[in-house]
C-alpha cells in the first residue's frame, strides 16, 4: 500500500473523529506523541482519540492536542473490556491508526468498525487482519521514532515539525525545585530497565557517577520504576563504597510520571539504559 493509495481513501470520508490505539509502553508512548501535531495540521476540526493504558494516563491526560483518553487496563475483568468495545464502537469513529499491532488492540480497532483502519508492517499475532491498510516502510528495520513518523507522512502532513509535547505541572515544578540546590550540577541515572537484555551492569553506572562528581561534581539522582527499586539500591551502596557521606538523591520508584519528567527537565544529564526515561527525556529536549 501506498501513501498515495492512503490519501485516496482518506478523501474519500470525512475525517471527524480520530482514534489512536497505542496503550504502552512508556517509551513508544512518548515516541508517537510525535504525530500529533500532523494529525491536527491535517484534521484540524478533528476530534482526536487516544486508546491508553491506565498506568500512563497521567502522561498525557493534559495534552493540548488529545481531546478524549479512553482508558485500557491489561487486569480488567470480562465485563470492563465489554464496555471499552462497546465504547470504541459507539463512538464512531472515522480513521483509526493501530499503532501497537498486537491482537488485544487488533480486537480493539476491529470493534471501532471504523470505514479506514490503519496499521503498521511490525503488527503481531495476527493484527493486520483487522485493518484496511498497512502503511509500507514500517517494519521492525525502521527506528520506532521514524516508524510512527509514516503516519505524519502518509496523511501528507510530513513537512509539519514532529513535536512530543509534554506538559509538567506547575506543582511538580515547585516540588523539583525543592530538591534541587541552586548552583549544583545534578547527573540524573536510570540504572534499571524492563527487559534484563536493555540493562547496563549497575557497576557500571556506579563508576560513572563517581567519576563525575570526583571531576565535575555531578549529584547523582536515581529515577526508576518501582520494580528497579532493588538495582538502585545496589547502585547507592556501591557509590557510598566510594565516596562515603555523600549524598544520592533516590527517587526509584517514588515519581510520578510527571514529576519524573520534572525531574528530567531540572537534570543536567541523564545516564540510562534504553527504557522510557531516555524517550522521556528526548521530548523534553
Amino acid at each position: 500500500m501506498s501513501f498515495e493509495a492512503l490519501e485516496n481513501r482518506i478523501s474519500s470520508i470525512n475525517v471527524r473523529k480520530i482514534c489512536i490505539i497505542k496503550p504502552s509502553a512508556f517509551g513508544d508512548v512518548v515516541q508517537s506523541l510525535s504525530i500529533l501535531p500532523a494529525l491536527r495540521d491535517r484534521f484540524p476540526k478533528a476530534k482526536i482519540s487516544w486508546v491508553i493504558n491506565t498506568g500512563l494516563s497521567s502522561l498525557i491526560d493534559d495534552h493540548p492536542m488529545i481531546d478524549e483518553l479512553i482508558h485500557f487496563n491489561r487486569k480488567d475483568t470480562f465485563a470492563g473490556r465489554r464496555n471499552l468495545f462497546r465504547k470504541l464502537r459507539a463512538s464512531k469513529f472515522d480513521l483509526v491508526f493501530d499503532l501497537q499491532g498486537l491482537l488485544r488492540t487488533a480486537i480493539m480497532s476491529y470493534a471501532t468498525a471504523a470505514p479506514l483502519r490503519v496499521g503498521l508492517q511490525t503488527a503481531r499475532e495476527g493484527a493486520h487482519l483487522a485493518c484496511h491498510l498497512i502503511l509500507p516502510d514500517t517494519g521492525k528495520e525502521v527506528s520506532a521514532h521514524r516508524r510512527y513518523w509514516r503516519v505524519a507522512q502518509a496523511i501528507g502532513a510530513g513537512h509539519i515539525k514532529p513535536a512530543s509535547t509534554i506538559e509538567i505541572p506547575h506543582q511538580d515544578q515547585l516540588w523539583t525545585k525543592a530538591l534541587f540546590q541552586e548552583n549544583r550540577n545534578y547527573l540524573a541515572i536510570q540504572a534499571g530497565a524492563r527487559w534484563e537484555t536493555k540493562r547496563w551492569p549497575v557497576d557500571k553506572f556506579a563508576v560513572v557517577a563517581v567519576k563525575a562528581y570526583r571531576h565535575f561534581k555531578y549529584l547523582p539522582i536515581l529515577v526508576g520504576s518501582p520494580d528497579e527499586i532493588p538495582v538502585s539500591e545496589q547502585f547507592v551502596k556501591l557509590y557510598e563504597k566510594f565516596l562515603p557521606g555523600q549524598p544520592v538523591i533516590n527517587l526509584t520508584g517514588k515519581t510520578t510520571l510527571k514529576q519524573l519528567s520534572a525531574v528530567l527537565n531540572q537534570s543536567d544529564i541523564l545516564r540510562t539504559n534504553d527504557a522510557g526515561p531516555m524517550h522521556l527525556s528526548a521530548a523534553l529536549n
